[in-house]
């Protein structure tokens, strides 16, 4: 008699069982991932995403080709390997302003994209006012803006567009302000005033207790205090320039006038150290009623030695 043949049935061990199932979601999961990365890799490369246009505002002094090179340097690689810093959606905004913000010149920086391929950066700068310099090495400078701000080192320069101020207490030091705004701003302000005179303030110092000491282009140095308006000031000085007896006054003919002290006046007419000349005057001179504007002019007037 034949027997029939009996089929065995084979179990997977259960640790086996559990191993494949981990292999197939493991590999399952690992091409998921690598598609996710490849379309990733592929779409945030797609032409119409990737900024490939700058559109840069002219500046006063930098050029838009600097502004450009730094832009381009910041959107250089790749964030974790993978996506362009170039990608419209996250392109590195502040890495940009930072860097465009580290030139000196430079005040404020915008940048934002206009279109999916265009960023646009506009930024203002700094405009140079005046030169802070040091006591002892007067080439050694700084520039300060309007509201008397250091904010660029200057080059060393020839001729008188700029003021040079000088601190008695503080050496020039970027981003530093060593006079208030409302200080400096009285002596541009005396400053303009004696211009049309032919009298021109070539530097200023500034001591402690608000004295001031403006120097002349050709030699003299008129004596004032911050403490008193510069339209007073300057009244009283026109007082003396309009009288008789010092109408002669040049800047190349005294060695100073002080008027710290309200009416009552100093001349020292020597040029070497004397007694100066006590004198009291009443005000002739009108006193100007408004501040006159302040204009910039521009650092290329001064030529780099």
């Amino acid at each position: 008699m034949k027997h029939r043949g009996v089929r065995r049935k084979y179990y997977l061990n259960p640790a086996t069982w559990q191993l494949l199932k981990q292999l197939s979601v493991g590999l399952v999961s690992l091409v998921a991932v690598g598609l996710l990365v490849t379309s990733i890799w592929y779409l945030t490369r797609l032409e119409t995403v990737t900024i490939s246009k700058l559109e840069i505002a002219a500046g006063e002094t930098i050029p838009a080709g600097v502004i450009e090179a730094i832009a381009n340097d910041a959107l250089q690689g790749e964030y974790f390997k993978l996506i362009p810093r170039r990608f419209a959606w996250w392109y590195p905004e502040s890495d940009i302003t930072q860097a465009i913000t580290a030139l000196e010149r430079v005040k404020t920086v915008t940048v934002k994209r206009t279109k999916l391929d265009t960023l646009s950066i506009s930024f203002t700068e700094y405009v140079p006012d005046a030169l802070w310099c040091k006591m002892a090495y007067p080439n050694e400078c700084l520039f300060l803006d309007k509201t008397g701000l250091a904010f660029g080192r200057a080059p060393v320069l020839v001729g008188g567009s700029l003021i040079r101020y000088f601190s008695l207490q503080l050496e020039p030091e970027l981003f530093a302000q060593p006079f208030l705004t409302e200080d400096y701003t009285k002596t541009k302000v005396f400053a303009e005033l004696l211009s049309p005179t032919g009298w021109f303030v070539s530097q200023v110092e500034i001591d402690s207790v608000r004295d001031v000491f403006f120097t002349l282009t050709g030699g003299g140095e008129v004596k004032g205090t911050l403490l008193e308006e510069p339209e007073r000031l300057f009244a009283y000085l026109e007082t003396i320039r309009q009288s008789d007896k010092f109408a002669h006054l040049r800047p190349d003919n005294f060695q100073y006038v002080d008027i710290r002290f309200g009416t009552k006046i100093f001349i020292n007419e020597n040029l070497i150290e004397a007694e100066p000349i006590e004198v009291e005057v009443e005000l002739a001179a009108p006193i100007v009623p408004t501040t006159p504007t302040l204009e910039f002019v521009p650092p290329i007037i001064e030529l780099p030695v």
